[in-house]
């Protein structure tokens, strides 16, 4: 789906530096506001020199916020704080090894047990992310909620040493915890407000064409995730996946 959402925009002419090969989608964990759920986390490579662009990434994240029915989605640039919509403070969480979606999720837990608010205040949250230079998915990324940024810190620093496979970034030049600044936007739709997804689609701008070939992405979608749901509600899953499903494409 996310490769034929890029050829869709591609071809429209309605981006020109996001391809299917500086890009990366896995399904990672993610949490907000005490709530833990799978994440669509797309990675877009830059390889310099604003090769890839902002317009195209807010173009292309609205795009496919639209096609596959999500409530919100977040634009994060951690090199550039003027990126986007607006600057906003985070930690970055490393572990040793695979760092899997149920420990992700303990983790998140555990966190409130140490600060309610770092867990299920207002704007707090986590995405699982996927480094650079790493071989595995392995390191959380925590946007500072609406806490100051000394609470915000000595939470994060308290979970970490409870956690032996843990390491926090960034530091100070002395060791001392701190945080780094990243460009964010949070572009969403209210489903029930705009059942058509404008909100989203205000954003995509393009041709006619280019919008009917999105809403027949998304109608494939949705129909992979209907009959998804019945092999579930017939606890038929396994053999649906073997058997029964194909790609929406």
């Amino acid at each position: 789906m996310v490769d034929s959402v890029i050829d869709a925009l591609t071809r429209d002419a309605t981006v020109s530096s996001v391809t299917s090969t500086n890009t990366r989608v896995v399904v990672a964990a993610g949490g907000f506001e005490g709530g833990t759920n799978p994440s669509f986390v797309f990675t877009v490579k830059d390889s310099g020199a604003g090769s890839v662009t902002e317009a195209d990434v807010d173009v292309l994240g609205n795009a496919l916020g639209y096609v596959l029915s999500q409530g919100s989605t977040s634009h994060f640039s951690p090199d550039n704080f003027k990126a986007y919509a607006f600057p906003l403070d985070y930690i970055l969480l490393s572990f040793s090894g695979m760092l899997w979606g149920d420990e992700a999720q303990a983790f998140f837990e555990d966190l409130g047990k140490i600060d309610e608010a770092l867990f299920s205040g207002l704007f707090a949250g986590f995405t699982q992310v996927d480094l650079p230079d790493s071989s595995t998915n392995n390191s959380m990324l925590f946007l500072q909620p609406a806490v100051s940024k000394r609470r915000f810190i000595l939470g994060l620093s308290a979970a970490v040493a409870d956690e032996s496979r843990a390491s926090y970034s960034p530091l100070k030049n002395n060791g001392t915890p701190t945080t780094a600044r990243a460009g964010v936007a949070f572009p969403e739709n209210d489903w029930n407000a705009s059942p058509d997804g404008n909100q989203y689609l205000a954003n995509v701008g393009g041709s006619d064409e280019l919008r009917s070939e999105l809403a027949d992405l998304r109608q494939r979608h949705l129909d992979a995730v209907t009959r998804l749901l019945e092999a579930i509600e017939e606890d038929d899953v396994e053999e649906y996946l073997a058997t029964g499903f194909t790609c929406p494409n």
